[in-house]
């Protein structure tokens, strides 16, 4: 029904595939290795305990983080 869809909407569909490997840059790396960290630390409760998962995701290269509170004026 989609495609009917998209046919009606449009004249031509062009779908375009993505390289191979695409998926393994620098940026994919460095998520990976905050997820690893994430899922091994099981007090996953307040945002802290993110940034704590975000600088400890790479120990030979830490990840810089900032927090973003309010401000008091």
């Amino acid at each position: 029904m989609m495609i009917f869809l998209c046919l009606y909407l449009t004249d031509k569909i062009e779908h375009n595939f993505v390289m191979v490997g695409h998926s393994f840059g620098s940026a994919e790396r460095d998520f990976t290795l905050i997820e690893q960290r994430w899922k091994v630390t099981n007090n996953n409760q307040v945002l802290e305990h993110v940034a704590t998962a975000v600088k400890e995701g790479s120990p030979s290269r830490p990840f810089k983080t900032f927090h973003m509170g309010k401000k008091i004026l």
